[in-house]
């Protein structure tokens, strides 16, 4: 798992504990943790999230965990600057919900404000109500969800919402994984050195008024050249309703990047605005790189944006470079409830020069020993390898290493059979891989000469298998997810046609899906992204996808049914407007559609209305969902993800 700050989060597997009485804080060493429950109903050790922030010593040295119970709580929360090493910990996106309404001072009418340092918060929901949706009574003001002053905060997982500063990240280095950020105006903001990966950025410039008003997703405040921040994003969307500007410069060193990130098409064409700053732009870094979507052209951008090389990309999008350098606290400090990863014992290089130990990515799986029980790290230097990898059986516990996003790719032209024509075939059990980049190239792109065929990127077989930050290209079959228990974090996925398949029992966690079904040819034919094969009621495979988007160019359904039973799982998703109105096909399974198991839970963006979808889709109580969205309870019973090793 992610080690961010020196601490490792592997806490989202656990079950909550809830106590009746309120625990006696005893001062022991670092490692001990403290756990106490906030809770509407039920048991509880508080009603309110302050009371339990309240409880917390001055000065605690050792974290406690805050388990948050689903519900509502209107308040407002401050974390004090002495009380470090909080864990706030929600029960899944969108359950647990901290909510309040004011507007003026950003000091005074933040919904969260957090002064102290180390601090991390998991499946967390902060609004501001103030002026929130269409139609809001209130002149638009400062009301922002949360403010963020302390160092080494870490946000996995949360939820803000508001109109004009949502997100007032203003002090300190930060880190936020698969989180959604909504807002209109400069609804990120601040002086923050942060790296947000695999966020979905949605703008409600829409709902500004009639008169068209344009949104700024972020107002960035680096004033000297030789300050550190930076607002960084890697992956991930931009998208909502209404014309928005990535960013406006708050100050004059304002440093914003985007990275292999997908705009939606309400990216003005600009792209930018120098605000105050209109006189001395060339101190302004305001950066894309590598991003896609129809809000990602660049003609019509300022003439003023930068670009940066490779060397100069790294130091932003590494994150030990950019805000961990130190590791921060020792691992001594890391609570016992977050499990020990394991260690490498072993890495080799492939590169296609310089130093290395191997010039291709199979030599590399090659001199992994047959029946290996150590893991070992294949490291893959940024290049394009033209090679088809297999993966055996017999070669488990790999963990294959890119250097960023897009920047190490394998790839392959080849159609037919699914076995014989993927890219990358994983037999093994036991693997992971990061920023790595996987291509099928047959018929990819608008124009493909060839007919659509299955075409895979990756093949996957083997159990217990986890990716972060990686991207799969293709057109048809792009990721045959076929059996096994599989964790996908902060992905990019594209294809046209069941472009995710197979009977695996996989969880998604803020994935980007995009669909190229425009790409299908001129007689308007329309895209799956799913075809799920679980095929007995008996069996425990599905497709979830938690938080993430589904966009791209053409109409797509969200999935058709391969087999009887196809379970597909989407919540808290933003749509895009390519979904039709029916949402989903039965396929052969059209006499039995009471078999299926299609949900959308909590889904927002144009194509999330279920008017029109098809009558028998499928609802689910939260505790049916549960069973599905929770990670340990679905796919990590035996915790296998919090043993892999830490990654990049």
């Amino acid at each position: 798992m992610i080690s961010i700050f020196g601490f490792t989060l592997l806490s989202l597997f656990l079950s909550s504990y809830a106590r009746t009485a309120v625990p006696k804080f005893h001062q022991k060493p670092a490692s001990v943790v403290q756990s106490v429950t906030v809770g509407k109903s039920g048991s509880r050790n508080f009603t309110t999230v302050q009371e339990a922030i309240d409880w917390v010593p001055a000065n605690n040295k050792q974290w406690v965990r805050i388990h948050v119970k689903p519900g509502t709580y209107k308040e407002k929360v401050t974390v004090p600057k002495d009380k470090q090493f909080i864990y706030l910990e929600g029960e899944g996106e969108g359950r647990a919900l901290i909510e309040w309404d004011d507007h003026g001072g950003a000091d005074n009418s933040s919904t969260f404000t957090l002064w102290a340092d180390n601090f991390l918060a998991s499946h967390i929901t902060i609004k501001n109500t103030h002026d929130l949706g269409p139609g809001g009574a209130n002149t638009v003001d400062v009301a922002p969800a949360i403010l963020i002053w302390g160092d080494k905060a870490a946000f996995y997982g949360c939820r803000f919402y508001g109109v004009q500063d949502t997100l007032s990240d203003l002090t300190g280095r930060h880190f936020f994984q698969s989180c959604y950020i909504e807002g209109a105006v400069d609804f990120i903001w601040g002086y923050g050195q942060s790296l947000y990966e695999g966020c979905n950025i949605i703008s409600t410039a829409a709902n500004l008024g009639a008169g068209g008003l344009t949104g700024f997703v972020t107002a960035q405040g680096r004033e000297r050249a030789s300050d550190t921040s930076a607002f960084v994003f890697k992956g991930g969307s931009v998208n909502g309703k209404g014309l928005t500007y990535l960013g406006r410069a708050y100050r004059a060193y304002s440093t914003v990047i985007f990275s292999e990130t997908y705009f939606g098409s309400v990216i003005v064409s600009l792209g930018w605005d120098a605000w105050h700053q209109s006189k001395q732009v060339d101190k302004i870094t305001f950066v894309e790189s590598n991003c896609k979507g129809p809000g990602s052209s660049m003609s019509g951008r300022v003439n003023w944006i930068d670009k940066l090389s490779t060397a100069q990309l790294d130091k932003y999008l590494d994150r030990a470079k950019f805000i961990d350098q130190d590791g921060s606290y020792a691992r001594t400090a890391v609570p016992k409830f977050h499990q020990k990863s394991a260690s490498v014992v072993q890495s080799v290089t492939v590169g296609k020069f310089g130093p290395r130990n191997f010039t291709t990515v199979q030599e590399a799986i090659d001199w992994v020993p047959a029946n290996n029980k150590q893991w070992v790290r294949i490291h893959v230097k940024p290049g394009t390898y033209k090679e088809k990898v297999n993966v055996p059986k017999d070669k488990q516990f790999i963990y294959l290493e890119g250097e960023g996003q897009g920047r190490a790719s394998i790839e392959w032209d080849d159609y037919g059979g699914a076995d014989n024509s993927s890219t990358f075939t994983l037999w093994a059990d036991n693997f992971l891989a990061s920023r790595i980049t996987i291509k099928n190239t047959h018929d990819l792109g608008p124009g493909g000469a060839n007919p659509v065929d299955v075409a895979p990127a990756i093949l996957i077989w083997g159990d217990k298998a986890a990716f972060y930050g990686c991207r799969f290209y293709g057109v048809q079959d792009t990721l045959s997810d076929l059996a096994g228990r599989h964790f996908f974090q902060s992905c990019y996925i594209e294809g046209a046609v069941d472009f995710i398949w197979g009977n695996g029992q996989s969880l998604y966690e803020g994935c980007n899906i995009i669909s190229t079904a425009a790409n299908l040819g001129a007689g308007g034919l329309t895209g799956f992204v799913t075809a799920h094969g679980r095929e007995r009621a008996s069996d425990t495979s599905a497709f979830v996808f938690k938080g993430g988007s589904v966009d791209g160019k053409g109409l797509t359904y969200l999935g058709r049914a391969y087999r009887a039973y196809s379970t597909v799982i989407f919540y808290e998703t933003y749509f895009g407007s390519v979904i039709v109105s029916l949402g989903w096909d039965a396929w052969h399974q059209s006499k039995q559609v009471d078999k299926i198991t299609f949900v959308e839970s909590n889904c927002k963006g144009p194509g999330s209305s279920m008017s029109g979808r098809v009558n028998w889709i499928d609802k689910l109580s939260t505790a049916q969902l549960d069973k599905y969205l929770d990670r340990a309870k679905f796919i990590d019973q035996d915790g296998w993800i919090g043993a892999q090793p830490t990654h990049n």
